[in-house]
Parts: C-alpha cells; sequence; structure tokens
C-alpha cells in the first residue's frame, strides 16, 4: 500500500562522475513524481531515468516521490530555496502548477510532462516532455485488432486527462482499422495508481468479453494483469517499460516510452543555454515504440503491424491527438 505522507527527498544513488569536466556536470536538478518508485511502470521509468542521467551525464540528482499535486507547488518551491536549478514534474498532473511556478522564478528551468499543444502557452524557462504517444497507442490497437479473438478489447486509464483521453481514442481508431468488428470498452478508474480500482475495471471488462487491455496506468497495472491472470486467454498491454516480467503469462506487448532518453536530452539542451522548448515522445522521435512480442504474435500480423507504424511516421495515417480532441 502506498504510505499516506510523502516521503523526504532522497538522494540518487551515487555514481562515477565523468572522466572529463562539462557544464551538465554543474546542473543541480530535482525529480518530483506523482507515484511510487517500485510501481514496475510510469514512476519506476522516471526514477530508472534519473538514475542513468547521474551516471551517463554525471547530473547532481535527487528525487522526492508519491507526491500529489495539492503538495507539488510547496515541494517544488523548497528545491528551488535550496538552489536546485532544474525542476522536473515527472507527471502530467503537475502541468498547470508547474507553468505558475516557472513564471514565479525564471532563473530556473522547469519541465512539464504535456501534450503538444501546450508548448506554445508554456513560459519560457519551461521544457514540454511532450506526451505526443497516441501514434503508439494507435499501433497498439492495431495490434489488439488483428489478435482478438473476442472482438472485444478493454482500455483502462488512470486519471481521465486530455493526452490519454485523446490516447484512448487513438487506440479505439488503431483497433477499428484493423479489425471493424471489435468493440473497445473505455474506462478510467481516476487514479493512475489504484491497483484495487483498476483490477475491479479490468475484471468487468473481462466480464463483458474483452480479451485484450490496454493497461494505461502505473501501479494500477498490478491489478490489470491479476484480473487477466484470474481468467483464461486474457492479454494485456503494458506501458512505460517493457512490463514482461510483471506478468509474463499475460503481457502481450507494451508500449515503451523512453523518457530516460527524453530527460538527458533536455538536460545536454539546460546545459547549453536552452531554458525552455520541446522535446516530443512519440514514434517518429523514436521515443515510443512497442516492446518485444516473446512469441506471442504471428509473423504475419507483426509484419502489419510494422506497416501501420511507417504509415503513422510519415502521416499517411491520421488519428486523434491531445490537440484535436473535441473540446467539452
Amino acid at each position: 500500500a502506498a504510505p499516506t505522507t510523502a516521503p523526504a527527498a532522497t538522494e540518487a544513488p551515487a555514481a562515477q562522475a565523468p572522466a572529463a569536466s562539462s557544464p551538465v556536470d554543474k546542473i543541480k536538478m530535482a525529480v518530483v513524481l506523482a507515484g511510487l518508485v517500485n510501481d514496475g511502470g510510469f514512476n519506476s521509468v522516471g526514477y530508472q531515468a534519473l538514475n542513468n542521467a547521474k551516471q551517463n551525464l554525471g547530473v547532481d540528482a535527487a528525487y522526492i516521490e508519491n507526491i500529489p499535486a495539492a503538495k507539488a507547488a510547496g515541494v517544488m518551491a523548497d528545491y528551488v530555496n535550496q538552489g536546485y536549478q532544474l525542476i522536473y514534474g515527472f507527471s502530467g498532473i503537475y502541468q498547470s502548477i508547474i507553468f505558475k511556478i516557472a513564471s514565479e522564478h525564471p532563473g530556473v528551468t522547469f519541465v512539464a510532462m504535456a501534450g503538444p499543444e501546450t508548448k506554445d502557452s508554456a513560459p519560457k524557462n519551461v521544457w514540454i516532455s511532450g506526451n505526443a504517444f497516441e501514434d503508439a497507442f494507435y499501433l497498439a490497437g492495431a495490434l489488439a485488432g488483428l489478435t482478438t479473438k473476442s472482438n472485444t478489447l478493454g482500455f483502462v486509464g488512470g486519471a481521465e486527462i486530455p493526452v490519454y483521453k485523446a490516447a484512448a481514442k487513438a487506440f479505439e481508431e488503431g483497433a477499428k482499422s484493423t479489425n471493424p468488428n471489435v468493440k473497445v470498452l473505455t474506462a478510467f478508474t481516476g487514479n493512475f495508481n489504484d491497483a484495487v480500482k483498476a483490477k475491479e475495471v479490468a475484471t468487468a471488462q473481462i466480464q463483458q468479453g474483452a480479451d485484450i487491455l490496454m493497461a494505461a496506468v502505473n501501479y494500477g497495472t498490478f491489478g490489470v494483469t491479476t484480473a487477466a491472470e484470474a481468467a483464461e486467454n486474457v492479454k494485456v498491454i503494458g506501458m512505460a517499460s517493457d512490463q514482461k516480467m510483471v506478468s509474463p503469462k499475460t503481457i502481450l506487448t507494451s508500449i515503451v516510452l523512453d523518457y530516460g532518453g527524453v530527460m538527458q536530452e533536455i538536460i545536454k539542451n539546460v546545459a547549453a543555454g536552452q531554458p525552455g522548448g520541446y522535446a516530443p515522445i512519440n514514434l517518429a522521435s523514436g521515443k515510443a515504440y512497442l516492446a518485444p512480442y516473446y512469441g506471442e504474435v504471428p509473423d504475419d500480423i507483426a509484419k502489419k503491424v510494422e506497416e501501420i507504424k511507417q504509415k503513422l511516421i510519415s502521416g499517411e495515417i491520421k488519428y486523434t491527438t491531445a490537440a484535436t480532441l473535441p473540446k467539452q
């Protein structure tokens, strides 16, 4: 169970300094995570990204985990007061908070995770780690449409924020592009880390016939895989990292999001004197892709999925994004 209070900021494991000094190793960075670093998904990816940046670039880094949106502004302000020059908000729930606090501290660089539609409104000292990964969800949907036996799929989301609402639509559009007869059951639990609720939603979708579930959650993935393991012939598509080892029996593939590569790219740009900008995470940038299938997908289907991927990258295939999502 997640702790009820946020732990204190923790220094990342020590790493050897690079052989030659550079502006990068002078940067003091703090990463604020909305969930637990052992969630096996998004926050684990963030923690690993931090450690890789520390080891590969020599950046001076700290992190704090399990910080809800209500406490994020205070935590980030504390880091600013401690002299951190780069504050990395590793969750989309922090976007508006970061935009506000960045305006109050123009000498500090902040990183927000948000969709591309926000890049023009971001303060000049904010980098957008661009969650433009709807194309990867379209691709995962296309795979699910080709592999389902029941013609019913499930999408289990966490917080119902624009980028994940768009991801759910793109997943459904991808599925119907390869299987017009498919039905997609979509539900949001309201919390990326609520494994109990995720299990309830997944179980309900399985009972309605879903044989492939898209787990667009973090710690909640454990709830989705638990529900799939209790059923027969139900597969799960994970998110954030290759989650095959989370549930070897049920994981079909995963949408891998290379936040570590983006983090190092941003750190280098900040060290080079660029306090703000946009770094997309999508198929075209190579920062989003499907994990290996481990023999779960026939070669002919894998070939079709690769063809669809290339059409997505070229722009031949259009899909719903956070920018094109109908306004409510």
